[in-house]
């Protein structure tokens, strides 16, 4: 899924988040968390995909959420000194709505448009640093509708939501790069131990 999150007179804030690239068996969409950091994929689809995705960012996994915390919703900036934004976000489905894991006939689209305004979709959790960091989760909030569910054309071929590299967030909070996955050609993620910064880019350290 994607949300976007309108500020006066500055871009919109913008975060995607998913269960896995593998995909799920089951038709419910609510079947599983949704995280902005998802698993590795399968091996065939992490040299496929992966490697495409590789040619924007070694953190394939991840997608950045510092945008997010940079301008209040009046579009006034927040200092980068002062911006509190966390190491990663799950959205967990509430329980208020499910649909059946067997196909029933009906697509996705048309099981989403019975979703009603008040249903709250997600309880959403948030990770302040990596665990082993001593990272601690939380819950934040709600995910809950203000209007009924609905598809449009537009929806489908209008509404871009943008992708903020993972690597704008491991700039401000550069500790949390050793505790953070990255893609590596053989199908495995390479070590952590690659600097952050450009300036200090090597041959062994290709991050973009």
């Amino acid at each position: 899924m994607g949300l976007k999150c309108l500020r006066d007179g500055v871009d919109s804030g913008n975060l995607v988040a998913m269960f896995s690239v593998d995909g799920q068996e089951s038709w419910n969409f609510f079947q599983n968390d949704f995280v902005n950091h998802i698993p590795e994929s399968s091996v065939g689809l992490n040299l496929t995909v992966g490697k495409s995705f590789a040619r924007a960012t070694k953190f394939i996994q991840q997608v950045g959420l510092s945008d997010m915390a940079k301008y209040g919703q009046n579009g006034q900036a927040v200092a980068d000194s002062n911006l509190n934004f966390p190491y990663s976000l799950r959205f967990e489905p509430s329980g208020e709505v499910s649909f059946p894991e067997d196909y029933q006939g009906i697509g996705v689209d048309q099981m989403l448009e019975s979703v009603t305004a008040g249903t709250n979709l997600y309880n959403i959790f948030a990770m302040s640093a990596p665990k082993d960091q001593g990272g601690v989760e939380s819950n934040i909030g709600k995910l809950v509708l203000d209007q009924k569910m609905t598809v449009s054309k537009w929806g489908d071929k209008g509404f871009f939501v943008r992708h903020q590299n993972y690597v704008d967030d491991l700039t401000l909070r550069p500790a949390w790069a050793a505790s953070t996955p990255r893609f590596g050609l053989t199908g495995k993620n390479a070590d952590n131990t690659c600097p952050i910064s450009k300036a200090k880019l090597t041959s062994k350290c290709p991050f973009f």
